[in-house]
């Protein structure tokens, strides 16, 4: 036994505090330097971080648990742990065998624990095994490798799997377990024969989840019609639906699954605030164009258009799924016409004043820019009748923000004349927009699309606004971008430079088909 172990368990009660509490004091010595040493590379410390890491696992040997047990020297053990060397990892798991099963269901060593998990993830990885005789003996014998201490741990939890799973801390360690390593054929074939005592469980659904994202725990034939009845409208039995049907990739089987548990019941799973969730996942991972067709086909004959417009999610996932797939768009444009009952031009063009009106109408206006030019053309016109102002309101949303840009972009299938026209609607209130967090991207976004002219009379309002627009942060960066400072100063220079950058930007999107720059940034 470890001499300090020994120590602790044989001295008085306020030794064993006094003892503690040095440990704790000196851990909160290192806080500052261990936090250096994460924030620097945890990969390759200086000589004198290694140093100092090795002499705090020198100084807590022994006291792992306890440490990782206590408020704070959980929060300290877990940065010590985050820096660990190969050999210092397998160490910490010795130390801490037989005690897993307390640590996963531990508020605090939960948290060490994963840690341990994700560090030893990394050398699981790399294959870093350490195998150099000399740094595999500790003072107790020879070191078990980094595989065998990983299978002990399983080991270890497997014993209480189902109280471990449905534990609010320990299901956290499970999934991390999960997600870093390859589990056996024990724990997959555990959660196959017992899936029934997780799929409800707020916890247990979740690691159930995480199986299945790496394995497939049983076929689609194997699921009981009533078993799926009885969760399929439970809150949290749904998720774990939506992740089966993730999980199930084979084409036959997903259609198995949906001729023996979806259809002729469409209608009233899409009525349910819950279950509806699950329809939505059978569509956003729908496999198949044929499968596709057909879910269109019975949502169209048998479910109400007023309860899908409830259920916009579905429709979101219906508009969708041809985007992804490249596939099915008059379907797709024709079951949202049928949706909200517009049958005339002027009706599908209205639906751009329903749609803008929520967020997941925004979301399906959004997609449409993606869509061929012919099946999108009620939906652009309508798009194209918004005024000046309604495009500035747009703008200065963040959700909405996202739809403009999705239309000003030079990445989609609208016409370079409908672009423009709506990048023009733009020009009345640039400054403005340019202003503020969300619009300030449609406007480099609409900049970058614009030919010259369009280009020329956007630097204009903004130069005319420059005193409004610098006083912003979001302003001066538009500034910048557009390069309105060059603007005002030569501006024939700025032209120049301006058309060489869409001459080169026009021969890369020759190339490569125009998503070489795609951007992201946060609104």
């Amino acid at each position: 036994m470890n001499y300090k172990l020994c120590f602790f368990f044989f001295s008085s009660r306020a030794t064993r505090v006094k003892l503690m509490e040095g440990i704790l004091t000196y851990l909160k010595g290192l806080d500052a330097q261990l936090s250096a040493a994460l924030d620097n590379n945890p990969d390759e410390l200086s000589e004198q971080d290694t140093l100092l890491v090795q002499n705090a696992f020198q100084e807590i040997d022994g006291m792992e648990f306890r440490l990782a047990c206590h408020h704070d020297g959980s929060f300290l053990v877990e940065k010590l742990v985050r820096l660990a060397s190969s050999f210092q990892i397998r160490v910490f798991w010795d130390r801490l065998s037989g005690c897993f099963g307390r640590m996963a269901s531990h508020r605090y060593a939960s948290h060490v624990l994963e840690a341990i998990l994700n560090r030893s993830m990394l050398y699981n990885n790399n294959g870093d095994e350490m195998q150099d005789e000399a740094d595999n003996t500790t003072e107790t014998g020879v070191l078990a490798s980094l595989k065998e201490m990983i299978s002990r741990f399983e080991a270890e939890i497997l014993a209480d799997l189902q109280i471990l799973a449905k534990d609010v801390y320990a299901s956290h360690v499970l999934r991390s377990f999960i997600a870093n390593f390859q589990p056996s054929s024990d724990l997959i074939d555990y959660f196959k024969e017992n899936h029934k005592a997780f799929w409800c469980d707020p916890q247990g659904s979740l690691v159930l989840q995480k199986v299945m994202e790496k394995h497939q725990v049983f076929s689609s034939h194997e699921v009981d019609a009533a078993f799926f009845k009885d969760t399929a409208f439970d809150k949290i039995g749904s998720r774990t639906w939506e992740a089966f049907l993730q999980s199930l990739t084979d084409k036959d089987a997903y259609m198995q699954f949906y001729q023996k548990h979806f259809r002729g019941h469409l209608a009233q799973m899409v009525k349910d605030r819950t279950a509806n969730f699950v329809v939505q996942a059978l569509i956003a991972f729908c496999p198949s164009e044929n499968l596709f067709e057909l879910v269109l086909s019975e949502l169209k004959e048998h479910v109400e258009q007023r309860e899908i417009v409830a259920k916009m999610g579905v429709v979101f996932k219906v508009m969708d799924w041809p985007v992804r797939h490249t596939r099915s768009f008059p379907s797709a444009i024709s079951f949202l016409y049928h949706v909200f009952e517009a049958k005339t031009p002027s009706e599908r063009q209205g639906l751009v004043r329903t749609l803008k009106q929520s967020k997941i109408g925004l979301s399906i206006l959004a997609l449409i820019p993606r869509y061929p030019k012919d099946d999108a053309k009620f939906i652009v016109d309508g798009f194209l009748d918004l005024q000046d102002e309604d495009i500035k309101q747009l703008c200065l949303d963040k959700t909405s923000a996202h739809t403009i840009e999705s239309f000003v972009s030079g990445e989609n299938n609208l016409s370079a004349k409908a672009r423009n026209k709506i990048i023009r609607k733009l020009l009345a209130n640039v400054a403005e927009i340019a202003c503020h967090p969300s619009g300030s991207f449609v406007v480099e976004v609409a900049f970058s699309a614009s030919p010259i002219d369009v280009k020329e009379a956007m630097a204009e309002q903004l130069s005319k606004n420059r005193k409004r627009v610098e006083d912003s942060r979001s302003g001066l960066i538009v500034m910048k971008k557009c390069r309105v400072e060059e603007f005002d100063r030569n501006r024939d220079s700025w032209k120049a430079s301006q058309e060489s950058a869409f001459k080169k930007r026009s021969i890369i999107d020759d190339i490569f088909g125009g998503d070489h720059n795609k951007k992201s940034r946060n609104h």
